[in-house]
């Protein structure tokens, strides 16, 4: 039986009725043919202007408690835009603190240049490796883009300095050297532009290759 004020389908034994939870009077239940389609929809939404806006309301309401709950989810390839930020910030302090201890070791003379920038190399390689161990959510694209693209650069001096350091004279091992120390202000640049708060306030750049 179908109820006679909303049109829903009940069960014969139902009293209220199951759409609209009027009381369904045995009296009062049509069949479904005899209610027309759009009596039926204007029933749901009601018939005055007032019950209309209200529908109207409560349908915008849905649709935006459904698009906030969607931006919260993760990105397609299941990892949120916040805990990516978070775990290339956290690699970013880390590393630069790699390359503290290694600025460190050359100001204590354990290092000379061409030592330096051999290990620099390895240290900045292995930074690169990491920004590739999770998939890079959309947004963040570009920006991971830049700061790889400076980490290379990086890499590139850095091994540049080391061969000129081996038979170089010093003009030319100060100038491999500044192109070391150009290529790391890139790289916080990159740091800063890709939103990583911890590794910017770190105190320790890129640059630490001495003049000779």
């Amino acid at each position: 039986m179908y109820c006679p004020h909303c049109g829903e389908k009940n069960q014969e034994e139902n009293r209220y009725c199951v759409g609209c939870g009027s009381e369904l009077s045995r009296s009062g239940v049509v069949a479904a043919t005899g209610i027309p389609l759009r009596e039926r929809i204007a029933r749901l939404i009601g018939t005055t202007r007032r019950a209309r806006l209200l529908s109207a309301a409560t349908a915008g309401a849905i649709v935006v408690a459904v698009g906030a709950f969607l931006a919260l989810q993760p990105s397609e390839d299941g990892i949120t835009e916040d805990s990516f930020t978070q775990a290339v910030d956290r690699s970013c302090v880390e590393e630069k603190g790699r390359i503290s201890t290694l600025e460190q070791q050359k100001v204590q003379q354990r290092l000379n240049v061409e030592q330096f920038s051999a290990a620099l190399v390895s240290i900045v390689e292995e930074w690169r490796m990491s920004l590739r161990q999770s998939p890079v959510p959309l947004t963040h694209a570009e920006a991971v883009r830049s700061l790889d693209s400076a980490l290379l650069d990086v890499l590139i001096r850095a091994g540049a300095l080391a061969r000129v350091a081996r038979s170089g004279s010093p003009a030319q091992i100060a100038v491999k050297a500044q192109l070391v120390d150009d290529a790391g202000v890139q790289v916080d640049q990159a740091i800063e532009g890709l939103g990583l708060t911890h590794c910017s306030d770190v105190g320790v750049g890129l640059v630490g290759v001495d003049r000779p």
